[in-house]
C-alpha cells in the first residue's frame, strides 16, 4: 500500500490512477493523516450478481441456531416471536 499527499496525489492523479487500473492501491494523506483510500474497483456483472443472491439464499435454509438446523417452516420471526412468550 502506498501512502502519498493529497497534494502529491492531486498533481499526479492520471499517473497514480494508471497504478490503480494495475493492481495498487494508495492512502491519501492530508496533514500527516489519512483521509481517502484509492484502489482498483471490482466490477461485479449481473450473472455474478445473480450467483451471489442464489447462493445467500440457499444457505439462509441452513442457518443453524442453538446447534441445530431451523426447521422446516421456521422463520427468523417466528422464532422472535416465541422467544417473547
Amino acid at each position: 500500500m502506498n501512502i502519498i499527499p493529497a497534494t502529491e496525489a492531486k498533481a499526479h492523479l492520471s499517473a497514480i490512477l494508471d497504478r490503480v487500473d494495475h493492481g495498487e492501491d494508495f492512502i491519501l494523506t492530508r496533514h500527516g493523516k489519512s483521509v481517502a483510500y484509492l484502489g482498483p474497483s471490482e466490477r461485479t456483472t449481473a450473472a455474478q450478481a445473480a450467483q451471489a443472491v442464489a447462493d445467500l439464499l440457499s444457505w439462509r435454509t441452513k442457518v443453524k441456531r442453538c446447534g441445530s438446523v431451523l426447521q422446516e417452516g421456521e422463520t427468523i420471526k417466528s422464532l422472535i416471536a416465541a422467544g417473547r412468550r
